[in-house]
């Protein structure tokens, strides 16, 4: 039989994840996340790009030159970046107008492009005018009045590893089979196989589910309302990372026909207390009722691999 979880924790080794860094890049949840003049930009409904929103500058001729910005959550290196730009339109017909994008880096210099927009949508494409050896800190649009902005993209392709806060949690994320691996406390996803379960198809053929479960636990390194909130974010941020690899993965794992993900998801547990205890967090505690705080942060998940195998009876 194979070993499945062995199989798993080959791909998951090596996951990454392609997502746009922008955060409300299309400007649907209001104007959350950016930074920008209230008096000269406003959520929309003006002929948006995509979605039902867009982000509107002010018509009003009293200014020349403003600004919207986003400072990204994590830098982003620019070797990682597969598309980074914008969709702009002027509402008035004519004439055109101009507007530039400048990309800001960790080493506090930056690169900008000036594009000719016209009453029609057009795209900003900066990424040729990228510094292929630095990172990404933020992204602004300069523009005029008279213009509508949606789809502000910085999509990148990163390892799973880069992508996690690691100023914040010493080590990466640990991979174990079949039982918890305490030399690795801080991140780990423990994968175990459940016993295979084999359904006589004809001739010696049988078909074989096997089904794994995957555990994720975090352990918060401080115990602080803020470095909660921040493990809680980056939990569930692996999770969606281990979520989107295995759907990738599902039909391509050697000797698998299919990894059926069609469970009930992850499986909270709200806390760790056996053998683990609970954590006394003082002022903090008091300010959420008193409530425990789990030391580790578990969840837990069970797939189904369906393969096939032949057996030769032997007389």
């Amino acid at each position: 039989m194979l070993n499945v979880s062995s199989l798993l924790k080959t791909i998951l080794s090596n996951m990454t994840l392609t997502f746009n860094v922008i955060a409300n890049s299309g400007f649907e949840t209001y104007m959350n996340n950016w930074t920008f003049d209230d008096t000269h930009f406003v959520q929309g409904s003006y002929n948006p790009h995509s979605g039902s929103h867009s982000c509107m500058t002010s018509l009003s001729e009293g200014w020349t030159n403003d600004y919207i910005e986003q400072t990204l959550v994590i830098p982003v290196g620019v070797e990682y970046v597969d598309e980074c730009g914008a969709w702009i339109e002027y509402m008035y017909s004519n004439p055109t107008d101009e507007a530039t994008v400048t990309v800001y880096y960790s080493d506090n210099t930056s690169d900008n492009h000036t594009y000719t927009v016209t009453n029609g949508w057009t795209y900003m494409d900066m990424k040729s005018y990228l510094d292929a050896e630095k990172d990404i800190v933020k992204i602004r649009i300069h523009c005029r009045n008279g213009h509508v902005i949606d789809d502000v993209i910085l999509t990148a392709t990163m390892p799973m590893s880069i992508l996690l806060p690691l100023e914040y949690y010493p080590t990466t994320l640990a991979l174990a089979e079949d039982e918890f691996d305490p030399r690795c406390p801080a991140m780990q996803l423990l994968l175990e196989n459940f016993p295979e379960k084999k359904v006589w198809v004809m001739d010696g053929m049988y078909k074989v589910e096997h089904r794994i479960r995957l555990t994720l636990f975090l352990k918060p390194v401080r115990y602080t309302e803020t470095d909660i909130t921040r493990a809680k974010d980056t939990f569930y941020f692996v999770k969606e990372c281990i979520d989107k690899t295995l759907m990738a993965y599902k039909f391509d794992i050697e000797g698998i026909t299919n990894l059926e993900l069609t469970n009930n998801g992850w499986n909270d547990k709200n806390s760790l207390r056996v053998g683990r205890g609970t954590k006394d967090m003082g002022t903090f505690l008091a300010s959420i009722g008193g409530k425990d705080t789990a030391i580790v942060f578990r969840s837990e998940t069970v797939l189904t691999a369906i393969y096939y195998v032949k057996e030769t009876l032997v007389n």
